[in-house]
């Protein structure tokens, strides 16, 4: 007899689950590897990629296994408080040093 979860079980995993401790070290290898070829420090650049130098674009998965694809201007200055909304509030991902 298999021990595996059974299909319908499967489908009312949480869209909030955390990730697991594959994926974090995943993302933050990701995030160490990205920070030496660019200026991009914030975590928010895990989930966002440019457009073009004036627009950003949401990569964040949802549970229907759908990229948000969620287009933001990008800020001149170099703040990253839009894409830090855009994640808190659609999302609820926030910045993992605040849980420190």
């Amino acid at each position: 007899m298999s021990s595996a979860t059974p299909s319908h079980l499967s489908s009312t995993t949480s869209c909030l689950s955390t990730p697991s401790k594959f994926e974090q070290t995943t993302q933050t290898t990701q995030a160490s590897s990205d920070a030496t070829t660019t200026s991009k420090r914030s975590w928010v650049w895990l989930h966002f990629s440019e457009v073009n130098d004036q627009i950003v674009e949401c990569n964040v998965i949802n549970c229907f296994g759908k990229s948000c694809h969620k287009k933001l201007k990008h800020d001149r200055t170099g703040s990253t408080k839009a894409m830090t909304q855009h994640l808190n509030s659609l999302h609820h991902l926030h910045n993992p040093k605040d849980n420190d």
